[in-house]
């Protein structure tokens, strides 16, 4: 009671009518102010008395011993009434509640307002409450933005009407970065400002406090508002905000808070370097108390309602900068647009690119070339022969015109063929799911165009003999054949032709007709076995020379490898520039691959085409053998040089093989892949295939080991629309600079860009082993929740050994075949990311190809951030956090995330690769050092270079996405 009375005497020129109490006052207190004439409501609470202060003019003190008349506010009339709620649920059974309202009449500043509502039950009374208190908002706000496009300049259909209480606050980002110290101030957390309520205030109270305050420091940094760079981020557009204090200029009324507004358009024609300018306005009291949140959400709309600036109809918001000035200082708001990405997760189906590629077209046009050339040599050299001395032996110089004359027809038969073919391989009608230029039927036409250059130098050799015996008199027709073959190393002096004027594209083509009867000469003298010397031309033509399964037999195709030309020269320029690579023995349905030392896909793609491999996969090794007659079906080689082999049913025939016997046992084949060691067995579910190339400038052999091949086989028929296309991706690679580490370990990637080769370690391929079964369980469960995996492909994983015979040098290799995620993508920055910044840092970032690390991207946070969209952060996340679990289950650690930006389709290209590090022993003992050096104190505030599997799960899941992407709400 004594201190209340203290505090009126050091008043006494203060009688307030009304006094206003937050808490509770005692009886006695209550009694001194009913007798001092004084209307006392107490216990209210705090908003209500905030509520009463703005619209009565009063401040709300601590205490009355401060008390002066500035203080005290004003209103005409202040009254109690109590009503009585007739239609009231709350009170006791049956007691109508009555409820006391106090109102304040005739306030000096409109500043708020009360309505009273009667009648109806209470719950009626509230929703229609709700609604009078939304309108009251829409109206209000809609005040203040029309005030505000008002003054910056906008102009306003007659259909106008702004959306105010369609959303009551917005999501943004902000983020703000030191520009002088080139620090983050303010990292990406996304925050909701509610329209006038939680995180807002008023424009031009954020202006002055925030932007123009020269006392306003960084909490982070300790610069002023000029050094720093401000973005709120929403959507697909950032607005950024940058401050300057101009001393040598000072716009009036900064004594009375004076705050002023213009702004240029970037789209109008500029005037002297700058675009035009508006005249500078006052802020109006509404546009100051305009929501920022309501701000900027008008900043980032670009809506048609909201013509843009009345002086050339551009976007406000997007199309001008906003300066806003005060004093000496001045800041200015400007939209950038951002690039929000989506995620691109390795998809289920690989795609294969069947577009016409160049090094597909080189390939063609060097057949095109071979051929020409062939063909131009081959008319040469018959009108070189042809030259006939002038003697005159009856009908005998008619018969050899007959013979070359026949012959030209053949030349010109077959050229037409062989373009026809041409023509249909790199021009016919590109199916879906085929490539526009097979490169494996460019194959067949290289070989055939081998072959035949070895056919027609022995059909010229066969001429030429005959025109020299006709010319010296001889009556034989035909040498004498002899038994034995004819010797590699010397040129055959005559060979009997059969069925020359049928082309190369036929079934009953000379290189396919079979006669036993016949066989290879040495000495270049001989005779048919039939004893036929008849001197028609007819009976030569007719006569069979080839003997059966040419193409496919080893010695034969070595005849021809070792083979020197009397005519055709270009078939030795074709041997030595690699093309007796493809003598090698056709595989499965001809298909003809083939084989180069440095590109190991090339051995691996021909051993999976090899009939041996094929025995092994459909077959049981020892009891189920096929026998060489069913393989023969299979190597038929009629189809060899058909230009259609590879299309229709052939095609179909390749298939993915059916089931593995568990135990398969490894075979050692030479070129023909026709022998078979019984005896010999390797381990379960892995294929041994082994094949020799027996060349003139080589002699090597080869084993390709394909661990879990039927697993793989299985995985291959899933994701890949055929097998060819697997085929044709591995039959060329050339290696390539992966860039990512100190490794020298052998990569590459293939021709057609679609997969990466990896040399992969001991202890990795023996990590695989233990884990395979699980990874392709794991790969081929249903993913009944729809969520994707991050993990990157494999699809294959070989053992490739070469043996120089000639050199004794041996070589062995293991390769890991997995997608190329960036197939056919334009990726502008590629980083590899483990959620550790520990000696993640590539210092030199030069380069579109570099391989940037996890700290790099956080360094890329301050200045050109990854904005990702809410739902691809939500995919990404959900693929990860079952991938990890998956990985730990398995004891895989090391992984990594590779991300590559794809600018031109706003997307991330997101992989988890490397997972075949397990944590072995080496791990173990790796973690428990650097644990220990720990505690000796060696190595203080920093974790093992090791961890656990799951302890890099749970880092990998903390980090990525949340730390390395900003990530912009949806609204």
């Amino acid at each position: 009671m004594n201190h209340l009375k203290m505090d009126f005497a050091k008043s006494d020129s203060v009688h307030p009518d009304v006094l206003l109490v937050e808490k509770n006052l005692s009886q006695h207190d209550q009694d001194y102010l009913l007798a001092k004439n004084i209307s006392l409501v107490h216990n209210i609470k705090r908003p209500l008395l905030e509520n009463i202060s703005r619209s009565t003019g009063a401040k709300i003190v601590l205490s009355l011993d401060h008390l002066t008349g500035n203080d005290l506010g004003f209103c005409d009339s202040f009254h109690v009434e109590k009503f009585l709620e007739d239609h009231g649920s709350a009170g006791p059974v049956g007691k109508n509640l009555t409820k006391a309202l106090m109102f304040f009449e005739g306030c000096s500043k409109p500043l708020d307002f009360a309505i009273v509502l009667k009648g109806a039950h209470g719950d009626e009374l509230k929703k229609v409450k709700r609604v009078l208190q939304n309108g009251f908002l829409v109206a209000y706000r809609l005040a203040l933005e029309t005030s505000f496009l008002s003054e910056q300049g906008a102009s306003f259909s007659e259909e106008f009407s702004l959306p105010a209480f369609d959303n009551q606050s917005i999501l943004v980002i902000p983020m703000s970065r030191c520009i002088w110290k080139g620090s983050v101030c303010e990292t990406s957390n996304i925050i909701r400002i509610n329209y006038y309520g939680s995180f807002d205030v008023p424009l031009g109270q954020f202006l002055l406090e925030q932007l123009f305050d020269q006392n306003f420091r960084c909490h982070v940094c300790q610069m002023p508002p000029q050094a720093h760079r401000r973005c709120y981020t929403h959507q697909q557009g950032s607005i950024v905000i940058l401050v300057k204090k101009l001393p040598e200029i000072l716009l009036p009324g900064e004594k009375e808070g004076r705050i002023w507004t213009w702004h240029r358009c970037l789209r109008c024609p500029h005037a002297n370097n700058f675009p035009p300018t508006t005249k500078r306005k006052l802020m109006s009291d509404a546009a100051w108390g305009l929501s920022f949140g309501k701000f900027l959400e008008l900043c980032f709309s670009n809506q048609a309602a909201v013509n843009g600036v009345a002086s050339c109809g551009h976007s406000l918001g997007q199309d001008c900068l906003q300066f806003y000035g005060f004093g000496s200082m001045v800041a200015c708001f400007y939209y950038t647009p951002i690039d929000v990405h989506t995620i691109h997760l390795p998809r289920p189906k690989l795609e294969f690119n069947h577009d016409p590629q160049d090094w597909i077209k080189r390939e063609a046009d060097e057949v095109c070339r071979r051929a020409e050339q062939l063909f131009s040599e081959v008319v040469r050299s018959l009108h070189q022969i042809s030259e006939i001395s002038p003697v005159n032996n009856g009908d005998i110089v008619p018969e050899l015109v007959q013979q070359f004359e026949e012959l030209e027809v053949m030349q010109q038969k077959e050229k037409r063929d062989f373009e026809v073919s041409l023509h249909q391989v790199i021009s016919r009608t590109v199916a879906d799911d085929q490539p526009a230029i097979d490169i494996l039927e460019i194959n067949r036409l290289r070989k055939y165009l081998v072959i035949q250059s070895y056919v027609w130098d022995q059909r010229l050799i066969h001429v030429s003999t005959l025109k020299d015996n006709r010319l010296h008199g001889i009556s034989n027709l035909m040498p004498k054949l002899k038994e034995n073959a004819i010797n590699p190393g010397q040129p055959a002096k005559m060979i009997t032709t059969s069925r020359l004027s049928e082309g190369f594209s036929s079934r009953g083509s000379f290189l396919l007709s079979l006669n036993p009867s016949v066989t290879f000469n040495q000495g270049g003298n001989g005779e048919s076995r039939d004893g036929n010397h008849g001197s028609d031309s007819a009976a030569i033509l007719n006569d069979q020379f080839i003997p059966e399964n040419f193409t496919t037999n080893e010695q034969k195709l070595k005849m021809i490898s070792n083979y020197r030309p009397v005519y055709i020269s270009s078939f030795r320029e074709l041997l030595d520039q690699g093309c007796d690579r493809l003598l090698l023995p056709a595989g499965i349905n001809d298909i003809v691959l083939p084989v180069y030392d440095d590109e190991p896909t090339s051995i691996i793609a021909y051993a999976l085409t090899s009939v041996d491999y094929h025995n092994q996969m459909v077959s049981d090794p020892v009891n189920d053998r096929l026998e060489s007659s069913s393989s023969m079906v299979i190597l038929e080689p009629e189809n060899l040089f058909s230009p259609t082999s590879l299309n229709g049913a052939s095609r179909e025939s390749l298939r993915s093989p059916g089931s593995a016997n568990e135990s398969i046992s490894s075979t050692s084949v030479t070129q023909g892949f026709t022998t078979m060691d019984q005896h010999f067995y390797y381990k379960p579910l892995h294929v041994i295939v082994s094949f020799s190339d027996n060349g003139p400038l080589r002699k090597v052999e080869y084993t390709v080991t394909c661990y879990y091949s039927k697993q793989f086989e299985d995985l291959r028929k899933t994701c890949c629309p055929s097998v060819l296309d697997f085929i044709r991706s591995l039959s060329r690679c050339e290696k390539w600079d992966a860039q990512r580490g100190k490794s020298s370990a052998f990569s590459a990637k293939t021709l057609d860009d679609r997969f990466i080769i990896k040399q992969v370690t001991k202890m990795e391929l023996d990590s695989f082993l233990k884990f395979g079964p699980a990874y392709f369980k794991y790969l081929s469960e249903p993913r009944r929740d729809g969520s994707a995996t991050c993990l990157a492909k494999l699809l294959g994983i070989y053992k490739v050994t070469s043996k120089d015979l000639k050199g004794g040098k041996e070589s062995e290799m293991n390769i890991l075949v997995m997608e190329n995620l960036f197939f056919k993508r334009n990726i502008t920055r590629l980083y590899d990311l483990k959620g550790s910044t520990r000696s993640r840092y590539n210092s030199d970032s030069s380069g579109s190809n570099k391989v940037l690390l996890d700290q790099n991207l956080i360094e890329a946070v301050a200045t050109s951030p990854i904005f990702l969209g809410s739902e691809a952060c939500r995919l990404l996340k959900r693929a990860v956090w079952k991938d990890t679990s998956f990985l730990s289950s398995v004891d895989v650690m090391d992984y990594s995330l590779l991300v590559g930006i794809d600018e031109e389709k706003h997307e991330l290209v997101v992989g988890i690769i490397d997972i075949l590090r397990q944590y072995t022993w080496d791990k173990h003992l790796e973690t428990w050092f650097m644990v220990a050096l720990d505690i000796l104190g060696g190595s203080k505030n920093s974790s093992p270079t090791v961890i656990s599997p799951t302890q890099y799960k749970k880092r990998f899941r903390k980090t990525i996405p949340d730390n390395y992407f900003v990530v912009v709400p949806d609204q």
